[in-house]
């Protein structure tokens, strides 16, 4: 075998029949039904079969107890003892067997008798249960034929002699027998023991509560105890220039721990386990070539066993243990049973680590999630900085802080905002935090806002500090014991990056690819919420002053339009018939434009919130029945056939007479305009449940599916209108149902006319 093949099986974890099959004494293992588990070589020399012909097999099948073989009694005697093993858990003798032994292959060959000497052993579970039976024979064959010759020879001396002879090989027999018993139940004690560690290794790696050290040290505590070590450790790592994280030891005085003051770097004898992957079991750690002795105030040690821990094919670490109790060296079993210890620490390990990762992954999802609905939560600019600096506290770091570009004739970060935990200092941070880098001078903040690139550090001092934030020494000093590693990235917007975030931390800690991913990722989440809440800002502060401009224009127009209806009036006194039309074209202007400045303090009103309105019970009929006679001229001069329907019995409505006269109006304006000379307009008002319902039908062209989701925005004028109005009408009369509680809609397809349609709730009977 070569060295790679020993290693490989070394490392795949122990063969335990293999113990039994290299036994020196003849025996098999029996399940409790009797069937054959194990076989030693030495059994299948004397028996002359092959382990294919015994395995598996019921031991009466191979070796029949049928009542018409010669053997038949010694078979019922042998298969009595098993019973007995079984009823009572305790080992049974059967003092001679005899059995015929075919001496050459095939059911047919020579018969040879052979005489036994049979041991049956119990090995017991957890529970107290035979779980196995040692059957241990030893041949004696020899013996009842120089019994039979002694009887024939004349020579007692030479019979004395061969009878000696026979005592003592039967002796040697019995002491190696009873050698192979004593190991059998050392074995059986390991596999219970390994068996048992299993277990709990398994609930370590299933129980979420138990943290990776108090698992790590439940394993140390089975090691120690499997093969009698005064001392273990279990290490995880494999770079010799950090120490192993983490290190679990047992069986070490806490003063001698506590002396040595961190943990071991795999370096020596630990760093040749963890880092070639290669069991190390030695008598004496010293005489190997990558000894390096051990620290001052540590244990001294002696005997050593290291093996292994992986992921993969890939080492991870060690479990070792030193000072076998009782001897000079640990055993090959001892070997065999902590290979399989820390095949199963490996499996734990790598299960925990990864049900971490995922638990971490999950986490940083769910951060972004929530980051995504925190940062969404309101437009108001400085409201979100102060979430963009927050989402990263506690989850990433401990401290956080976000500048942005400001506004002005020269670039710089402003409008600051810094989140903390408690184990930050603040003093030193709110200086820092009012005090940004400056964008002309060299520092890594300014590097990271101009050319959009992340930085991180593990390991600060004053120096980086200083490179980082661009502090006075004395800042960099003060704030040097306060932060230990810390991550900046920017927050980038579309084309550039808008400011940047800085996430710290207090203890040393590395920040991994991951963690510096996801604070990119909130970087760009922040830059785009800082933007959209910038825009907001800019659009807001536009309505506001367009809102202030129609106010000012719309009392402005108010004077000179007043002025000009009162004179064309006064003009129309004692005019002709042909001057009369005349000026009245100029009145019907002056109320158009009259007409519209309304619509634009109405709609501005409505979009600030500010529409004001009077409920009261009201007639619906009587609503109706205004609207269309003021319609009803304009009606008569285009030739449009307009009507009123009002449903009998209707209950009064809840609302402002005059905003609803108003509504009524505007759906009618637009009908009539619509409507070519010949058509009809229609005005329903009818019940529907606990509300009154009024619909505006016309025979117009209808509306095109294209126009209907802009049908009541502010100054829209859909393609059919020829740009006939202000575009104010229905989104007027939308603002005015709503501020009722109600719903405005149309019912509209193109060629068959539109019917505009809203409800208002009954008045209380």
């Amino acid at each position: 075998m070569t060295d790679g093949e020993e290693q490989r099986r070394r490392a795949s974890g122990p063969d335990f029949p293999e113990l039994f099959e290299k036994a020196s004494g003849p025996c098999v293992v029996l399940s409790p039904a009797l069937r054959i588990v194990a076989a030693s070589d030495a059994y299948l020399r004397a028996t002359m079969r092959t382990r294919d012909e015994l395995i598996d097999a019921e031991l009466f099948d191979v070796f029949t107890d049928d009542a018409a073989e010669p053997h038949a009694m010694s078979m019922r005697r042998l298969r009595e003892s098993l019973e007995r093993v079984l009823a009572t858990r305790e080992a049974d003798t059967v003092p001679v067997q005899k059995y015929g032994i075919h001496v050459r292959d095939g059911a047919r060959s020579p018969v040879e008798e052979r005489r036994w000497t049979v041991v049956n052993t119990p090995l017991l579970g957890r529970e107290g249960e035979v779980e196995y039976i040692v059957h241990s024979v030893a041949d004696v064959s020899e013996t009842d034929r120089v019994m039979a010759i002694a009887a024939q020879e004349d020579t007692r001396d030479e019979l004395r002699a061969r009878f000696t002879a026979i005592e003592a090989e039967l002796r040697a027999r019995a002491s190696e027998l009873e050698a192979t018993l004593g190991r059998e139940k050392e074995l059986s004690r390991m596999l219970e023991h390994v068996a048992r560690a299993s277990l709990q290794i398994t609930g370590a790696t299933m129980d979420a509560r138990l943290d990776e050290r108090e698992a790590l040290q439940r394993v140390v505590e089975f090691a120690r105890e499997l093969v009698g070590a005064r001392f273990s450790a279990v290490g995880v790592g494999g770079d010799p220039t950090r120490p192993f994280n983490p290190w679990i030891s047992d069986g070490a005085d806490p003063a001698t721990v506590a002396s040595l003051g961190h943990a071991p770097r795999p370096v020596g004898v630990l760093g040749h386990v963890a880092r070639t992957g290669e069991i190390l079991r030695l008598r004496d750690v010293r005489e190997h070539p990558s000894s390096i002795g051990v620290p001052q105030h540590h244990m001294p040690i002696t005997s050593f066993l290291g093996v292994p821990l992986h992921a993969g094919a890939t080492s991870i670490g060690n479990l070792y243990l030193a000072n076998k109790v009782g001897a000079d060296e640990f055993t090959a079993e001892d070997e065999r049973a902590i290979v399989l210890l820390a095949a199963q620490t490996s499996v734990m390990l790598g299960n925990r680590r990864l049900y971490r990762a995922l638990t971490e992954e999950r986490g940083r999802l769910d951060l972004l999630a929530r980051s995504g609905t925190t940062l969404t939560q309101s437009l108001d600019f400085d409201a979100t900085l102060e979430k963009v600096a927050s989402v990263c506290v506690p989850e990433i770091g401990d401290w956080s802080i976000a500048w942005v570009l400001a506004d002005g004739e020269h670039p710089h970060l402003d409008a600051r905002m810094s989140v903390r935990t408690e184990a930050i200092d603040a003093e030193v941070l709110e200086r820092l935090s009012h005090a940004p880098p400056r964008l002309d001078l060299p520092s890594r903040v300014a590097a990271v806002v101009h050319e959009g690139a992340t930085w991180a550090v593990e390991d600060t001092d004053e120096a980086t500090l200083t490179e980082l934030f661009g502090l006075s020494p004395e800042d960099a000093r003060a704030l040097a014991g306060k932060v230990s590693s810390f991550v900046v990235a920017p927050i980038a917007g579309p084309e550039r990056a808008v400011g940047a975030l800085v996430v710290t931390s207090h203890v040393p800690r590395r920040f991994g690819p991951k963690d510096i991913a996801l604070v990119e990722e909130l970087g760009r989440r922040a830059g785009m919420a800082l933007i959209n809440a910038e825009l907001h800002e800019h659009a807001r502060r536009a309505v506001r002053t367009r809102d202030e401009v129609l106010a000012v224009v719309s009392h402005d127009l108010r004077g000179p339009l007043s002025s000009i209806m009162l004179q064309a009036r006064k003009l129309q006194l004692g005019l002709g018939p042909e001057q009369q039309r005349s000026i009245g074209a100029i009145l019907r202007s002056a109320r158009r434009i009259e007409g519209m400045i309304d619509d634009l303090l109405n709609a501005a009103a409505i979009e600030a919130g500010t529409l004001s309105i009077t409920l009261a019970a009201e007639d619906p009929g009587a609503l109706a029945t205004e609207a269309v006679e003021a319609a009803s001229l304009s009606a008569r001069e285009r030739g449009i056939d307009l009507h009123a329907t009002i449903h009998p019995g209707l209950p009064r409505v809840v609302c402002d007479r005059a905003r609803i006269v108003q509504v009524l109006s505007n759906l009618l304006g637009n009908a009539l305009k619509f409507t070519q000379p010949g058509g009809k307009v229609r005005v329903t008002v009818a019940r529907d449940d606990d509300r009154v319902r009024f619909s505006v039908s016309d025979t117009g062209p209808g509306i095109a599916d294209a126009d209907l989701p802009h049908l009541f925005e502010r100054f829209w004028k859909g393609g059919a209108t020829g740009n006939r109005g202000t575009g104010l009408g229905l989104s007027i009369a939308k603002g005015i149902v709503d501020a009722h509680g109600g719903r405005i809609g149309v019912d509209t397809a193109l060629g068959r006319g539109s019917t505009f349609f809203f409800a208002l709730r009954a008045a209380p009977s």
